[in-house]
This record gives structure tokens, C-alpha cells and sequence, in this order.
């Protein structure tokens, strides 16, 4: 383990199937002289995610320059499953992808099988704005350790519902906390709903997609707020191309005074299970008043039933900031 500096990333692999056991640590870096804004020094990856199929590991992640700190590209590292569980060095495959922001990789439901497609496949989605997703896929990962030359990746996009251009600062209950930006507030800070973007891992359930993102909205009252849209894609796959279709899709909106932001579909094979999500009201007298975790059922092809609140939060969070566009 090097103590030299670097931007990349750091990664533990269990040696065994203890997870308190020993485990391979590894670092990547960013570096590349092949990406634009990237030659002279290392990119800084942000906003990273993973997801695998049955051959790769797969981190994505958005780099920006360490010079001008503007964004250069989405990138794509496939790394070999096999050579990271026996602690042995490797080559990996990045794919630059500069058309998206925020992509997010799949990962299956428990004993959903791996797609075998194209001697192995992994797919992605993002969420480039307004009424469109994209999806991308990674062909050939069987070849990762043999003939890692062979694996392709490609994009595509196609129509979906309007899920507006950004989220907004969500409102809690005006309690002032001891830390980050509480100090020296009079009032309590809004809550940051991130990126309109698939913040949690892409569920694949009977071969399809599933993904949430939020977006800001007005309720009943005026009130600016987020809510969550969902969508359920079929993938398409042939060794030259990948396509994407809704199959089904919808908004899952709060009663009025709420916001609903951080989704995360939770499946099993079928595509049955819940959406997990952030809720939070501007009244401490409620339930999901303050910041409180929350799900509502997902039948497979429609969230049924109520949101109900699991985790009640009991103070103000404090690491509010004004939220962000993709763009």
C-alpha cells in the first residue's frame, strides 16, 4: 500500500467469507493521458458507483480536472472478478463516456441470473434530462481476464415521462443543531435533494431495469418540494448495440407539506419489493417530520399502498446546502 498521493479509488476485498477476516486492498487511479483534461495530472473521480455482472466489478464515476475543476466525463472501469477475490494484479478497461453525467450500473435481484448476452453483459442507466434516460451496456466481460481488447460498451436513448430539469431544497422543521451548517443559523438550513439522476443502484429483476430518481415539484399548497419518478426499462442487446423501452413508469408523490428525495428500489427476482426513500415535512408534529426513512410497496409494475415511515428522525439535519442541476 503506496503512501504516495493520488485520485482514484481505494477498495477492500474480503479474503474469505468472514467479513471481520483479512481482506486485498487496492487502489485505482484516474489518471489517463488519453482523456481530454486529464493529461498532465490525475482527474478526480466524483460520485461513484458500482455495480457487477458474473465476470466484472464495475465503478463508475464522473472525473473532473484537478486544474480547472470542471467536468471532463462519466468513465466506465470494468475490473476482473477473479483476479480481485485472489488478491492478484490486473488489467482493467475504462470506457470515457463525455454525453452523460451520473451513471448508474445495475446490479441483479437475489437469484436474479446474470445476463449471459454477448458473452456477458452489464447494463447501465443515467438520466441526461427533461422527458429522455439513456442506457449503456458492456459486452463481452467473459473476456476481462483473456481477451479484455474484446469488451465493448455503447449507448443509446430513448422517450420517457418529464421528470423536470432539477431537484430544490427540501423544508424541515426549524430546529436549530449544534453542527456543520446549523452553527451560527437562525434558522434551520434546507435540505439538499441532490442530482435529478439514479442516486442508488439500478435493480435488474426479470431481465428489466429498475430505477428512481427525484425531481422538484410544487404541491397543493405551493409548497416547493421533491418527488420520486420511477421507470421499469427493457433492455435490448445485439454485439453492436444497446436499446432501452419503458415498460412501465410513474411519479410517486407525498401528501401536501412533504418531500420525498434519495430513492433506492429494493426487489426481489420478481420485481416485487419497495421503494426506500428520504421523507421530510417543515411541521415536527408529523410523522417524517423531521428527516426519517421511508418505503412505499412496489408490486412489480406499480408502487401500491401508502408511504409509510420506518426510521423516525428526531432533530434537523444540518448538511444542507442549495441544491444542485445535473448541469
Amino acid at each position: 500500500m503506496s503512501s504516495a498521493s493520488f485520485d482514484g479509488f481505494a477498495m477492500a476485498i474480503s479474503k474469505t467469507s468472514n467479513p471481520l477476516g483479512a481482506y486485498w486492498i487496492y487502489h485505482i487511479r484516474a489518471f489517463s493521458n488519453t482523456v481530454s483534461g486529464c493529461q498532465s495530472q490525475d482527474c478526480f473521480p466524483d460520485y461513484h458507483k458500482d455495480g457487477y455482472d458474473a465476470h466484472a466489478f464495475y465503478i463508475t464515476a464522473d472525473l473532473f480536472s484537478n486544474v480547472s475543476g470542471g467536468f471532463v466525463e462519466s468513465a466506465i472501469f470494468a475490473l476482473p472478478k477473479s483476479k480481485l477475490e485472489a488478491g492478484a494484479s490486473f488489467t482493467y478497461k475504462r470506457f470515457d463516456d463525455p454525453s452523460d453525467f451520473v451513471v448508474q450500473p445495475s446490479v441483479p435481484a437475489p437469484r436474479e441470473p446474470f445476463s449471459t448476452a454477448e458473452n456477458g453483459s452489464e447494463f447501465f442507466l443515467s438520466a441526461p434530462g427533461s422527458a429522455k434516460l439513456a442506457i449503456l451496456a458492456v459486452i463481452n466481460s467473459n473476456d476481462i481476464v483473456s481477451g479484455i481488447a474484446n469488451m465493448k460498451a455503447f449507448r443509446n436513448t430513448f422517450s420517457s415521462q418529464s421528470y423536470g430539469s432539477g431537484t430544490v431544497p427540501s423544508t424541515q422543521p426549524d430546529v436549530i443543531g449544534p453542527y456543520c451548517k446549523s452553527v451560527g443559523v437562525t434558522s434551520a438550513p434546507s435540505l439538499d435533494g441532490g442530482y435529478s439522476a439514479f442516486q442508488a443502484t439500478v435493480q435488474k429483476a426479470s431481465g428489466h431495469l429498475y430505477g428512481a430518481l427525484a425531481f422538484g415539484a410544487k404541491d397543493g399548497t405551493g409548497l416547493n418540494r421533491d418527488v420520486i419518478a420511477w421507470f421499469d426499462v427493457a433492455p435490448a442487446l445485439t454485439s453492436t448495440s444497446v436499446s432501452g423501452s419503458i415498460v412501465h413508469q410513474g411519479v410517486v408523490t407525498p401528501a401536501n407539506g412533504y418531500s420525498i428525495s434519495y430513492p433506492a428500489f429494493g426487489l426481489n427476482k420478481t420485481g416485487a419489493g419497495a421503494i426506500g426513500m428520504t421523507i421530510t415535512n417543515k411541521s415536527a408534529s408529523v410523522a417524517g417530520g423531521y428527516p426519517s426513512a421511508a418505503f412505499v410497496q412496489f408490486t412489480g409494475t406499480a408502487p401500491t399502498g401508502s408511504i409509510t415511515v420506518t426510521g423516525l428522525g428526531f432533530t434537523s439535519e444540518c448538511a444542507g446546502r442549495p441544491a444542485r442541476s445535473m448541469r
